[in-house]
């Protein structure tokens, strides 16, 4: 399955923390109330509830918007996981107060391959040795 556009744009433009845990609780509490749904509508049909294939479609329907739930969930997981790695790199890289400049290094090291990091880290002592 994949994520839907819309989604993946509202995640990216999400820049703390704590805007990401909520995101999350969101998913997590509409995940329950489906859930509690399914679980209501699984079991024996009482009056008023559908029945036969309507009940299955219902039931395929909750458990498709179960499976994409999972998936927005993971996707919000990894990107706060990459924000908990960046603040850590950034930690790692100082012991004092860290400086904009340290922020740069540090979303550098966790975004860039190993070899372009080298690479721009080279052109910056040049850079430093010329002056």
């Amino acid at each position: 399955m994949a994520l839907s556009q819309k989604f993946s744009q509202r995640v990216a433009q999400i820049n703390t923390r704590d805007e990401l845990k909520a995101l999350i609780a969101s998913i997590d509490e509409t995940k329950r109330s489906i859930r509690s749904q399914l679980s209501q509508l699984s079991s024996e049909p009482r009056e008023g509830m559908e029945r036969g294939r309507a009940r299955q479609a219902k039931i395929r329907r909750m458990k498709d918007k179960m499976s994409f739930l999972i998936e927005e969930r993971e996707h919000v997981r990894v990107k706060l996981g990459t924000m908990k790695a960046q603040k850590k790199q950034l930690h790692v890289a100082t012991s004092r107060r860290p400086t904009l400049n340290d922020a740069i290094v540090a979303v550098l090291m966790v975004s860039l391959s190993e070899e372009e990091f080298l690479a721009m880290e080279l052109k910056a002592v040049g850079l430093l040795n010329n002056e």
